[in-house]
């Protein structure tokens, strides 16, 4: 099985992981693909910086195929034929070509490989048939499509590199790929794609916290992406190195995409003036409500999740008894409830006042 594979074939190399300057454009490029994924396809699994740059699966749970990404950016100029095949000297002896490692993929999953693709943010300059028109001129190439001089060329140095006795397999699914995404101002172009991306998901909704909401994911696409600690089972893969479509899903629930919670707050706050709770009380709460959207944003914060269900526990327990006033009966019973329960909690009163009124609206 393929699940099986991921794991028992350990990838080359994992330095990428522990590189201090990797560079962020591979992890902007993932969002854009997750994008991709989420509006066209119903089950997915993207890995992080695991076997190669990017690796798709078809499912999270049962997946039958693998499509692979190597990220390459270039500050100046293009990608010739001799760059993607050149093995170049390290200090142990050659490192693998551009071409080689991306092959390497497909040796190590010989009958799940859908795709073998190149991404860069430079053009690629190579010979094409007569029919495919200028290289540089394109966002996609097919090796299909390749003149056969440079296409015997890439298979030879495939073959040297990986000491191979027959031809390799992988003309049909081989693929050369130009980004838009700019490296030098990659932020208002990310900005950008997600505003595009959520009203594809709420086209209802124009206004969106971009910058919260961007930095989020760019967060967990960088958790991921650096997580250097080996796995042993594919749920590992899925937990340290994936993002699936149930979990950018939920991720996509805490960023308030139907702008709900500003519209939640307006009605607790008419509560909270009918109940005549005092003024600075409300500003209090109305400062520890926009907190809280920022930090339940945040996927990561296992900390203040573990509190959350706390405060769900103590509130289905309150929620029976009567609560005339919303605040005083209901607010400050849980709050003191979750102090006897949770006395060396690292949250703020009213931070947990908000989230108790929260999880109420949601109940």
């Amino acid at each position: 099985m393929l699940r099986d594979l991921v794991v028992r074939n350990k990838p080359r190399e994992t330095s990428g992981s522990r590189s201090a300057n990797r560079f962020d454009f591979q992890k902007d490029w993932a969002i854009l693909k997750l994008f991709e994924l989420h509006q066209y396809k119903d089950d997915y699994l993207l890995v992080l910086d695991y076997h190669d740059d990017v690796m798709v699966l078809d499912s999270e749970y049962d997946p039958q195929s693998a499509a692979f990404y190597q990220l390459k950016t270039k500050d100046n100029g293009v990608w010739k034929l001799n760059d993607i095949i050149k093995a170049k000297k390290g200090k142990k002896g050659l490192l693998p070509s551009i071409i080689g490692k991306l092959y390497d993929c497909k040796l190590t999953f010989p009958n799940h490989t859908l795709s073998l693709t190149l991404v860069s943010n430079a053009c690629f300059e190579i010979s094409l048939q007569n029919h495919a028109g200028k290289s540089t001129e394109k966002k996609s190439i097919r090796f299909t499509d390749i003149e056969q001089k440079d296409l015997n060329k890439i298979i030879t140095a495939i073959k040297t590199e990986h000491a191979l006795q027959n031809e390799p397999d992988f003309v049909e699914i081989t693929f050369l790929e130009v980004t838009d995404l700019n490296i030098k101002d990659r932020e208002t172009y990310m900005k950008g794609k997600l505003h595009e991306f959520l009203e594809s998901m709420n086209p209802k909704n124009g206004k969106f916290r971009l910058s919260l909401i961007y930095n989020a994911i760019f967060g967990e696409v960088k958790r991921k992406n650096d997580y250097e600690w080996s796995v042993s089972d594919f749920d590992e893969v899925k937990k340290h190195k994936g993002i699936s479509r149930s979990q950018f899903q939920d991720m996509l629930s805490h960023f308030d995409i139907d702008d709900e919670f500003e519209q939640t707050w307006e009605e607790i706050s008419k509560r909270l003036n009918s109940d005549k709770v005092d003024f600075k009380t409300i500003l209090k709460l109305k400062a520890a409500w926009k907190e809280l959207e920022i930090v339940q944003m945040d996927v990561a914060n296992e900390y203040f999740q573990s509190q959350q269900l706390v405060i769900q526990e103590v509130l289905k327990e309150k929620n029976e008894l009567p609560t005339p006033h919303l605040y005083q009966d209901l607010v400050e019973s849980v709050y003191a409830e979750y102090r006897q329960r949770e006395p060396k909690s690292m949250l703020d009163e009213y931070l947990i006042k908000a989230t108790t009124l929260m999880e109420y609206c949601r109940l």
